[in-house]
């Protein structure tokens, strides 16, 4: 099977076989501090699968070495906070004794079809709002220099003043509003922040 890396980990080569039938649309990608066999199978547009094997606790009754854990990972926002559908899909646990094109059958029809379907939607969700981040700190960068202040990236806000008149201006997801904390801010610089809201 094709990987994307330098070092495939050749000890790890007939589980990363069994994902043959997956081939050509979904690819292995393993990552560099590889040590235990996890690794994800990317699809297109984004969409990429978690591969956890060896999960079980050998301690534990039941425990089955030749079965792996398969889970959907979903997008993250410019704020790296992960989106995720409304309706959960849960991962499957699938058997390593079976063929690569059985394996990958199974895999398709209980994990990638659902997968599928939902994935456009979380990841349109997950652009809209790395878009309204987007246009929060470019509205509050705007603010803060009409107004004499800074923006902080910690904060995510507009602060600025002196030891006796402190203010700190959170600008809302859509831009259209701010929460103000200040013990006194001038009128003139309220003027200023309400014109650019009301622009908006």
């Amino acid at each position: 099977m094709t990987t994307t890396h330098e070092d495939p980990a050749v000890e790890f080569g007939p589980i990363l076989d069994k994902f043959r039938g997956l081939e050509p649309d979904w690819q292995i990608k393993i990552h560099p501090d590889m040590r235990t066999a996890n690794f994800d199978i990317v699809g297109p547009g984004g969409m990429s699968l978690h591969v956890v094997a060896q999960f079980i606790d050998p301690t534990k009754p039941g425990w089955d070495q030749n079965k792996v854990r398969i889970s959907c990972s979903w997008p993250r926002d410019s704020r790296r906070e992960m989106h995720k559908p409304e309706v959960e899909i849960p991962a499957i646990n699938v058997s390593l004794s079976r063929s690569p094109s059985d394996l990958a059958k199974d895999i398709i029809r209980r994990l990638i079809v659902p997968y599928e379907a939902a994935f456009p939607a979380v990841l349109n969700a997950t652009n809209r709002a790395s878009e309204r981040y987007a246009q929060r700190e470019a509205t509050s960068r705007h603010l803060a220099k009409l107004i004499g202040g800074r923006y902080s990236e910690d904060r995510e806000a507009v602060v600025g003043g002196d030891i006796d008149a402190l203010y700190d201006i959170q600008v809302n997801g859509s831009g259209t509003g701010a929460r103000i904390h200040t013990n006194d801010i001038p009128l003139a610089k309220v003027e200023i922040i309400l014109a650019i809201l009301r622009a908006k």
